[in-house]
């Protein structure tokens, strides 16, 4: 077992190693065989402004104060969502536009925000050829690019429209294309036999769609876990709440303590204290802070619990291992369900 890999990492490698299975003579990949999984990144993608602005008073064009609130609301949604990381640029040319995909990466889906008539088609050829997933953002009036999305689809390309002037839906557009990296950080749990289409039962063609992969893994060996999963939790929320009225109720005390010293303080100025008195209530006071902050610190660690008991493998041999369909199989090891973790 791992001490410092989380549950994650532990399904990865650990629960159903090496079921040799398949339905229809199609064979799924093995627990053991597929790659370690990484820790999770952030969905990249990347955004190209197509052409350059032009006058607010005419033209087929956006304007520069268009193109400004366009980036302020992108980078709101970067902060916001916080799962995505965007490589922003703008291009003139087919040139410009491959040296931005270069720069992130094979695939990465694109957002391409056109800004004067056009200007897009003039330089997305690279994001077509590259097979890169693509969302146009076209303002009213920004051009007459809008024509040309719909044609790419149609020739197969994984291309959307998004025609308007709500700048709120460049988050949306956002969020519809963090899923195409996010599934690519995926495993799905397949309790075999598969059922469905040819297609739907080939694990090569469900990564070619969506790009995740597919392993196998006993009902029984990952329903155990499960159990244990949820009983942890559970001691582990119990402990996390505990912590959280300690915490409560010793705010609650600095505050009476504060209230005191304040009081005591006036007092004294009024002759109406000693200094003993004085400097006895501003020590209550920093001895009451002094168990807020331990309280504090109890709540990060049940707060981390919690956290544990999702993530951290469990300390229990028996799950695992799990029975070989066959006895040329590898001793069994198990996948990360990472389908279920993502929002």
């Amino acid at each position: 077992m791992c001490d410092q890999c989380t549950r994650r990492e532990f399904l990865g490698t650990g629960v159903a190693a090496g079921l040799m299975l398949s339905s229809g003579g199609l064979a799924y990949a093995l627990a053991s065989e597929a790659p370690m999984p990484q820790p999770r990144r952030k969905a990249r993608i990347c955004v190209i402004f197509t052409g350059a602005p032009g006058p607010a008073d005419r033209g087929w064009n956006t304007d520069p104060g268009q193109m400004a609130a366009m980036k302020a609301r992108l980078e709101r949604a970067e902060k916001e969502l916080g799962n995505i990381e965007l490589v922003i640029g703008q291009s003139g040319n087919a040139e410009q536009t491959a040296a931005l995909l270069k720069q992130a990466g094979p695939k990465t889906p694109v957002l391409a925000i056109n800004l004067a008539c056009f200007a897009l088609i003039g330089v997305v050829q690279p994001i077509l050829d590259g097979g890169h997933p693509m969302i146009v953002f076209s303002l009213p009036a920004s051009g007459h690019d809008w024509m040309y999305p719909h044609r790419w689809q149609r020739r197969g390309h994984r291309v959307t429209l998004f025609p308007t002037s709500d700048y709120d839906e460049l988050e949306r557009a956002l969020r519809l294309l963090r899923v195409i990296p996010m599934l690519q950080q995926t495993r799905i749990v397949l309790f075999p036999p598969a059922r469905g289409t040819e297609r739907a039962q080939s694990p090569e063609e469900v990564k070619k769609r969506l790009g995740a992969e597919v392993v196998a893994v006993e009902e029984k060996a990952f329903g155990a876990l499960q159990a244990t999963v949820i009983a942890e939790s559970s001691a582990a929320a119990s402990r996390y709440q505990r912590a959280f009225d300690a915490h409560r109720a010793a705010q609650a005390q600095i505050d009476a303590a504060k209230a005191d010293a304040a009081r005591v303080a006036k007092q004294f100025d009024r002759g109406n204290a000693d200094r003993v008195e004085l400097a006895q209530s501003r020590l209550d006071a920093a001895t009451i802070a002094r168990t807020a902050t331990v309280a504090m610190l109890e709540l990060q660690q049940g707060l981390s619990a919690l956290e544990d008991a999702v993530q951290r493998p469990l300390d229990n041999p028996d799950l695992a291992t799990t029975p070989a369909a066959s006895s040329s199989a590898p001793a069994a090891t198990a996948i990360d369900p990472a389908l279920i973790d993502n929002d």
